[in-house]
């Protein structure tokens, strides 16, 4: 992992807790996922509201470079305040369905009106 420099990395875990980390079932998974936080340009953390704050495992990856958090709508602006994230996202719940390519034009396959 140290000899690659991947441009995003995700970093999901079962729990960012401030002040300790990623919340991870194993040592070597703490270990993989701090090497990874240093290896990548940037890193994300995906979590959902209920992972904040969460640390139901003794093992921690240190997050002590810059990261990306992104949150889900329901995540309480006061569990993510005190986690030291280079910036937060902030999911919105979909609300309809993403537009679909129109049909092609009869005579023109694999053509897409526009």
């Amino acid at each position: 992992m140290r000899s690659i420099t991947p441009d995003v990395v995700l970093l999901g875990a079962d729990g960012p807790v401030a002040g300790r980390g990623l919340c991870v079932p194993t040592l070597e998974q703490a270990q993989l996922k701090h090497v990874m936080l240093y290896a990548a340009r940037t890193t994300v953390v995906p979590a959902d509201h209920s992972k904040l704050g969460a640390g139901p495992f003794p093992y921690w990856a240190p997050l002590d470079r810059p990261y990306i958090l992104v949150v889900d709508e329901q995540a309480d602006p006061a569990a993510v305040a005190p986690l030291p994230a280079g910036g937060t996202v902030l999911l919105a719940p979909v609300t309809s369905a993403p537009a679909r390519p129109a049909a092609a034009p009869t005579g023109q396959p694999g053509a897409v009106a526009g």
